[in-house]
């Protein structure tokens, strides 16, 4: 005798099928462990946190102090010698990590612990380390999203000075405290060097075999820059007004009280702008306004 109700028959079948199933230990969507990241680099960490997963961070550097939430997270250590003992207490699924914490990257490995290691000096690199977290931390549509709006960015910046003339400019990030006889400068192939030339500065140093290079006094002298970012402070914030007139005072005396070009002076005390992380425009932006006034 037929049922006239086929769809019991069916129904019966998705039955079993789901017995079978369940009873086997396999569920239809098994839910992956929660995220537990630590960060070993400033921009590592932000690019988690621009990625919507600041709350997955569980340990930092103690130079990771960008966005404001990640000064609550555990410190491990620093950038080049971070604690091992201090990053498995926290019991990380994921470490993100710089080339310069490779003996950590060894102790994870060893602990069986994911690690993925990115290495950032360029503007380039910033997109490439971007789409790596974004595939280490399973959000690799919104990491490409990010990408392309950082793209857009540097696109719409370099619009912004089209037919300006580059301004003649030397990026100084450390000097000798008496008499500036060793000066530290930013040379090329670095993040600093592009973000420079990005907001319309031109590097006097840009011809220069290394990338951070002690500029010699007869070379200033034979080619002065328009503008010095002096960014040689001691990162805790904005210089003083007295140290200000230190440093200024240091330089017209460097170039000379009768030279024929003395050199416009600008302070750089945010330590965010030499970061490079997802908010470099940001920091492009605030160098263009120092270069451009």
């Amino acid at each position: 005798m037929k049922s006239d109700k086929p769809g019991n028959f069916w129904l019966g079948v998705w039955c079993v099928i789901l017995l079978c199933l369940f009873t086997s230990g396999i569920t239809p969507a098994e839910e992956k462990p929660a995220l537990r990241i630590v960060t070993l680099a400033p921009n590592l960490t932000e690019t988690v946190f621009a990625l919507g997963h600041g709350g997955d961070v569980v340990g930092v550097t103690d130079y990771c102090r960008f966005p404001e939430e990640a000064k609550s997270r555990k410190k491990v250590g620093g950038l080049f010698n971070a604690n091992a003992e201090a990053i498995l207490s926290l019991q990380p699924n994921l470490v993100l990590l710089p080339p310069s914490q490779r003996k950590i990257f060894d102790a994870m490995n060893a602990a069986k612990i994911r690690t993925t290691m990115v290495e950032t000096e360029t503007v380039d690199d910033i997109y490439a380390t971007t789409l790596k977290v974004g595939e280490a931390i399973g959000e690799d549509a919104a990491a490409k999203k990010l990408v392309d709006e950082m793209k857009a960015g540097v696109a719409a910046m370099k619009e912004k000075n089209t037919g300006h003339e580059k301004v003649r400019t030397l990026f100084v990030v450390g000097s000798s405290s008496e008499g500036m006889r060793e000066i530290y400068g930013v040379g090329p192939a670095t993040f600093l060097d592009e973000l420079m030339t990005m907001a319309g500065g031109e590097n006097i140093l840009g011809d220069s075999s290394l990338r951070y290079p002690v500029v010699a006094r007869e070379f200033l002298i034979a080619n002065p820059p328009d503008l010095i970012i002096d960014a040689n402070g001691d990162g805790k914030g904005p210089r003083s007004d007295e140290n200000k007139a230190i440093v200024r005072d240091n330089w017209r005396k460097f170039f000379g009280e009768n030279a024929k070009k003395q050199p416009r002076i600008a302070f750089l005390d945010d330590p965010h702008v030499t970061i490079p992380g997802p908010a470099f425009l940001e920091s492009a932006e605030k160098l263009r306004k120092m270069i451009t006034p």
